[in-house]
Parts: C-alpha cells; sequence; structure tokens
C-alpha cells in the first residue's frame, strides 16, 4: 500500500480569538480583516499548505480623513489626519466657534459638521433710546443724552472676546445756567430765568457803553463759558481848547493846549 500523509494545519490563535475551529485541512484558506478604522493593503489570505499556512502580506493603514473642511474667517488645527486623530476649528482674531469646535478621524470619516466662526457681538442699551441693538466686532457707539450730559466715555467699541471696551456713559440730570448778569447787556431772543445745557447767547451793550470780553457765550455744565463779558462806560472826554498870547517885542507866540 502507498502511504498517504494527512496535513493539518492548527487554528491557535484564530481559534482563540476569531473562529471555533481547532484545525484546517490542506488547501483551505482563511481570509484577515483589518480591524475598525484601518484599511486593507495587499492579499487578505493564508492558505494551509504542507501542515503550514503561508505568509501573510496583507498590511492595515490607518484610515485617512481627508480635510476637515474649510472655514470662513478661521481654519483647523489638526493633530493629523488619520483614523484617531482631531482637528480643532480656531477663529480669526474678532470671531467665535459656533458648532462642534473639535472634529474626530473616525472610520466613516470626520464627525460632526464643520463649524462656522461667526463675528463677536455686543448686546448693549443705548443711552439714548433706551433700546437694545447687536453689534459687530470693532463696531463703535457713541453715546449722546437728550436730556443732561454724558458722564464717561462717550465711545466705546466692540472688542474681540465680545466686551465693550469700557463702561458705557450716564446720562445726569439736566444741568441748567442761570440768566447770565451782565450789567447794561442785553441779547436777542427770550429772558428766562434757566438756559439748557449747551445754549449759546450773543452778548451786546446799550448805547454808551462797550463790550469788554468774548460776545458769544455757551452754557456748559451749569456754567457759562468762556467766561461773562462786561459792558463798560465810554468816558467822553471834552478837549477844551486853551489859548494864551505873549508878546515879546514884536513877535506874538501863541500857545494852545488841549
Amino acid at each position: 500500500k502507498e502511504n498517504i500523509t494527512l496535513y493539518q494545519c492548527q487554528s491557535d490563535y484564530f481559534h482563540t480569538v476569531y473562529i471555533t475551529r481547532k484545525s484546517f485541512a490542506e488547501g483551505e484558506r482563511v481570509a484577515y480583516a483589518c480591524n475598525t478604522g484601518y484599511t486593507p493593503n495587499g492579499s487578505k489570505f493564508r492558505t494551509c499548505k504542507n501542515g503550514k499556512w503561508t505568509p501573510l502580506y496583507l498590511t492595515c493603514k490607518r484610515r485617512s480623513c481627508g480635510s476637515a473642511g474649510d472655514i470662513l474667517y478661521g481654519e483647523f488645527v489638526y493633530t493629523g489626519a488619520l483614523f484617531g486623530d482631531s482637528a480643532t476649528a480656531v477663529c480669526d482674531e474678532g470671531f467665535r466657534v459656533v458648532g462642534q469646535a473639535t472634529r474626530y478621524c473616525q472610520a466613516q470619516g470626520w464627525d460632526g459638521r464643520t463649524p462656522v466662526c461667526e463675528g463677536a457681538l455686543n448686546k448693549e442699551k443705548t443711552v439714548i433710546h433706551g433700546l437694545q441693538e447687536t453689534y459687530r466686532y470693532r463696531a463703535v457707539v457713541r453715546y449722546q443724552c437728550l436730556d443732561g450730559v454724558p458722564i464717561g466715555e462717550r465711545e466705546i467699541w466692540c472688542t474681540a472676546d465680545g466686551t465693550w471696551s469700557g463702561t458705557p456713559p450716564k446720562c445726569n440730570a439736566e444741568m441748567t445756567c442761570s440768566r447770565p448778569d451782565v450789567p447794561e447787556g442785553f441779547w436777542m431772543g427770550s429772558y428766562r430765568e434757566q438756559y439748557r445745557d449747551r445754549e449759546t447767547l450773543r452778548i451786546e451793550c446799550q448805547p454808551g457803553y462797550r463790550l469788554s470780553g468774548t460776545p458769544t457765550i455757551r452754557c456748559n455744565r451749569g456754567q457759562w463759558l468762556p467766561y461773562l463779558p462786561k459792558c463798560q462806560y465810554l468816558l467822553l472826554l471834552i478837549f477844551i481848547l486853551q489859548t494864551t498870547t505873549t508878546t515879546t517885542g514884536d513877535t506874538s507866540m501863541q500857545t494852545t493846549c488841549s
């Protein structure tokens, strides 16, 4: 009789991890698969031959996710673009991330959605109207009071982190100026006991008086600026002509004083 040798390959590692079979017959094949997040390169098969497994030429490489996306007014900072890596969105100055800031490279690609960078916004109640409005980065707000005067910075601007550069001013109670006391002076318009802030008057003098100082004055926070002028009396000097005659010999000399 002819002796026939039957070869078998032991499952060993396969038996304990992936399959329940303990041995494989001559010529049988097994197929390998890469773990999740890895892509195969090369032949995935091994064959039982003469009681041994043929070499495995399969390599598994981490999946590449490529670009995580483009962000207007920002960019992604990557730890890498392969399976398990991450990409974090960073916005330009004055903008902030809206959405999921960090994306992770997974088996099916980048998770989540590409976030966006929106300009920093400020919400502030204006002193003028008392309305709440929204302002974008670098927007400048100038305050003006309908009544009274603003105390503090009249201009503030929206900074990169969405806060204001300073504290909004406050409108104090209206400050008025009393009627200017300029003896022998007058001005056009109504005569009142009180004048509102920033009102101006032009002072003139009665006949026979001359204005000394600036004619135009302005009410500023309860006082007239630059200062109140004065009306000074005009001294009419009457020049008296005095004439004396002195005779010396044939010469007559006339002296006139004024």
